[in-house]
């Protein structure tokens, strides 16, 4: 099969870049240009700062919109923080994604919020999990809190994608099922294989069962986080491929570009088992539903 043509079609939707405090193989206008007409789009992500400016500066400096930005809602940028969540909006931001680093489910599974292994060996600007309240999602009662639901209804009044980000378990089934009983059109399960969400099959079987929802499966669960091909093949065959985003979650120095990552998984996953035809889904349909109007 011929992996490249695939993935000149599809979307990233999940791709990191910088400046920031984790060192990054690209920035927005390098990752532009290395990325262009070998890949439909990409979403970029932060830890610490709103992608949105990023993304807008990028695509003019090409002259094509092959970036779209995203926040993600950690303690630098105030956690819940509906007026950071309405100012990356009104910038273009197509995703707003729950707490990563501070969410409860890394935090739980992780010693550091940022690895001092990812900056060089420095502590200056890492703190110890234990040391860190995760931002929180739900309330004594087990409800989400007030200030979620008012980020979910902006998400939704602007119709862009909500990603769940690195929640714990718990949190994650309380986020999508109140998202979905809201009308929220666009959902993202991040990570639902990662040992800071880890949900059941069933679990995710039982959240992708609406056509807007769907669970993700990153390249770099494989490749850094040593999640075998075969788990991951298990995996998309018993949630089904049109239920099913593939990612490659790169922008590590060391990683290789998205496209690359990109066919590097495809080539694993047709090794596996899996068809063209569901890679098409996966790559192509399901992130395009996504992203586009």
């Amino acid at each position: 099969m011929d992996t490249s043509k695939l993935v000149k079609h599809s979307f990233d939707l999940h791709v990191h870049c910088g400046p920031e405090l984790i060192p990054r193989q690209f920035d927005p206008i390098e990752l532009a240009q290395h990325v262009k007409g070998k890949i439909r789009g990409c979403m970029i992500e932060s830890h610490f700062s709103s992608t949105a400016e990023w993304a807008k500066i990028a695509n003019k400096a090409i002259g094509s919109q092959v970036l779209y930005g995203s926040l993600a809602l950690n303690w630098s940028v105030g956690g819940i923080n509906i007026d950071a969540v309405n100012s990356s909006l009104a910038v273009g931001a197509k995703s707003i994604c729950m707490p990563t680093i501070h969410a409860s489910g890394h935090l739980e599974k992780h010693e550091w919020d940022v690895n001092p292994a990812w900056v060089g060996g420095t502590t200056r600007f890492s703190r110890r999990s234990s040391e860190i309240t995760p931002v929180p999602i739900l309330d004594s009662t087990g409800e989400l809190r007030h200030e979620v639901l008012r980020v979910l209804e902006a998400i939704k009044e602007a119709d862009a994608i909500l990603a769940t980000g690195n929640l714990n378990r718990r949190e994650t089934m309380a986020l999508v099922t109140k998202a979905q009983k809201m009308d929220l059109r666009r959902i993202f399960i991040t990570h639902p294989l990662y040992m800071s969400t880890n949900l059941s099959i069933a679990e995710q079987r039982k959240l992708t069962k609406r056509e807007d929802t769907y669970a993700e499966y990153a390249y770099v669960l494989n490749t850094i986080d040593d999640i075998p091909i075969k788990k991951i093949v298990d995996a998309i065959q018993r949630v089904e491929p049109e239920n099913c985003i593939l990612t490659s979650d790169v922008g590590q120095v060391r990683s290789p570009g998205p496209p690359e990552a990109l066919k590097l998984f495809a080539k694993a996953l047709i090794s596996g088992g899996i068809p063209g035809s569901d890679l098409e889904t996966m790559l192509v349909t399901n992130p395009t539903n996504l992203v586009m109007p």
